[in-house]
């Protein structure tokens, strides 16, 4: 559907053409269009579209939208190539600008909830599709299939299967082809365990797309549970064969391999599936599976994702710094020898129990669950009368956030 109204844009581009001649714009051309109308930007914006410089067509149509802020046409076509670059929220923007100009615009709903279902908004998506499919008499087919196959795949999202298997099979009356109608369909039915009915969508999705990856997946994935491990294996193989570079599916073999009791090509998977996706190094992915596959792969118990970066990393050493700075502190002012042990957290118990001038066993003490609760308040009672202060201030180390601040203040006031 997208790909449609790219061909659109570019048959615009051909009529212009054909009507004014050849454009007099070369791609390598720097062109001067300063004092010129709205109109000049955004024929200037359709040949960048059509050779590939969308940030240049961004940039016209942008300009024509300020000169001629009436004009829906260069919202359109700004909204349609943010979709392209996966800025939904800015092509939500556009469409929602045309559908308040507009309310009975039909094409702007359909293509927001389309972004909404990529943003996983699907309440919003789907009451976008159901005002699109209001209007299905002013639809061609293929844009009333599209509306069910998308709002089936929504309603799926929101575990409403029976809705999203009626809007698959209304889908498939609209159009010649209806591969995401079959698979979308066949999804629903393998995951409510009707795995004849999925296999059986599946099959006709194949003979209309036999090169699909997905598809192959996805059936795969229906024999595993249905308990056929060797068709799921044949399956993943061809599709690992048509999507070399797809870890979901490198992972999902390995689970095929690990149920088999075929370890190690199941470790290898799993380190394909790594290497080609650093999510999947989480250890969290291979807990319930029966083989400890911690020594054959590179995994650990914490991955920081791209979004965290090292934050986390950098505040833990924050706080370590702190509380060993303050401990250490701590011992000085109370005359207790060995104040470096604080920057051992072993040792810094010790040297706690030495400030408190309690007996070192009393770390064994605080091993004791729920019961080293009460000896830690202890110490930490002990440690504020050594400082001078009220014993009660001890107790505030057992209430959150306000902890972080009780060794500071026994360090470092007067």
């Amino acid at each position: 559907m997208l790909g449609k109204m790219k061909y659109c844009i570019i048959l615009i581009i051909g009529i212009t053409t054909a009507l004014y001649g050849k454009y007099p714009w070369d791609k390598t051309e720097k062109i001067d269009l300063k004092g010129s109308d709205a109109s000049a930007y955004i024929e200037r914006a359709l040949r960048y579209y059509e050779n590939g410089e969308y940030e240049l067509a961004l940039k016209d149509f942008s300009t024509a939208i300020e000169l001629d802020p009436d004009s829906l046409f260069p919202y359109f076509s700004r909204a349609i190539i943010y979709m392209d670059q996966g800025k939904y929220e800015l092509a939500i923007e556009d469409w929602t600008y045309m559908i308040n100009q507009d309310s009975f615009s039909i094409y702007p709903r359909f293509y927001r909830g389309s972004c909404y279902l990529e943003l996983m908004q699907y309440d919003l998506a789907i009451n976008d599709f159901n005002n699109t499919l209001e209007y299905e008499i002013a639809l061609d087919s293929t844009d009333i299939y599209y509306a069910y196959v998308r709002r089936g795949l929504c309603y799926i999202e929101k575990g409403l299967t029976h809705l999203s298997l009626n809007d698959f099979s209304k889908a498939m009356s609209y159009h010649p082809r209806p591969v995401e109608a079959y698979t979308g369909r066949g999804h629903v039915y393998s995951t409510t365990g009707d795995y004849a009915s999925a296999l059986n969508d599946y099959e006709k999705a194949l003979e209309l797309e036999p090169d699909a990856a997905p598809i192959y997946f996805s059936r795969a994935s229906t024999f595993f549970e249905q308990g056929s491990s060797e068709k799921a294996l044949v399956d993943l193989n061809k599709a690992i064969e048509l999507a070399p570079n797809e870890a979901d599916i490198y992972y999902y073999r390995g689970i095929v391999y690990d149920d088999q009791g075929n370890y190690d090509l199941a470790a290898n998977d799993f380190n394909k599936a790594i290497e080609l996706n650093p999510n999947y190094i989480n250890i969290e992915n291979y807990n319930d599976l029966n083989y400890d596959y911690t020594k054959l792969l590179n995994i650990t118990e914490y991955s920081w994702t791209e979004e965290q970066g090292w934050w986390p990393v950098i505040v833990l050493a924050i706080l370590w710094i702190y509380w060993s700075f303050s401990i250490q502190a701590i011992a000085k002012k109370t005359n207790t020898k060995y104040g470096w042990m604080a920057w051992i957290p072993p040792l810094s118990i010790y040297l706690m129990c030495e400030i408190a001038r309690k007996p070192w066993w009393w770390i064994f003490l605080l091993l004791i669950p729920l019961v080293f609760i009460v000896f830690w308040i202890i110490i930490w009672m002990e440690i504020a009368k050594a400082r001078g202060k009220p014993f009660w201030i001890g107790i505030l180390i057992i209430v959150p956030y306000l902890n972080l601040l009780i060794p500071g203040y026994l360090a470092f006031s007067k």
